[in-house]
C-alpha cells in the first residue's frame, strides 16, 4: 500500500527524492579551496610592512577625524547650553 504524495508532509517527502549533486565523484571542496589558496602569491616582509604602514596611516587619519568630530560636538553642546541659559534668564526677568 503506497501513500499518495499529497498526504506525505514536505519534510518527509524530501527523504524519498533522489539527491542531485553538483560535484563529480571524487572532487573535494577542500582540495579546490587549497588550490585556490595556492594561487595567491605569498607576501614578502616588505609587502607586509607596507600593508601595516597603510593600516597605521588609516587608523591615524580616522583618529584625527573622530577627534575633530568630538570637539565639534562638544562645542555644539556648550553653545546650546549657553543659549538655553540665556533664554531661561530672559524668561525669568
Amino acid at each position: 500500500e503506497s501513500i499518495p504524495e499529497a498526504d506525505i508532509p514536505l519534510w518527509k517527502r524530501a527523504r524519498f527524492t533522489t539527491p542531485t549533486s553538483r560535484y563529480e565523484v571524487g572532487e573535494s571542496s577542500i582540495a579546490a579551496a587549497t588550490a585556490a589558496r595556492q594561487i595567491r602569491p605569498t607576501l614578502t616582509i616588505a609587502d607586509k610592512c607596507r600593508a601595516d604602514d597603510k593600516l597605521i596611516g588609516r587608523l591615524r587619519r580616522e583618529r584625527r577625524y573622530f577627534r575633530s568630530v568630538a570637539i565639534t560636538y562638544a562645542q555644539e553642546v556648550a553653545h546650546s547650553r549657553d543659549y538655553c541659559t540665556r533664554i531661561i534668564d530672559y524668561c525669568q526677568s
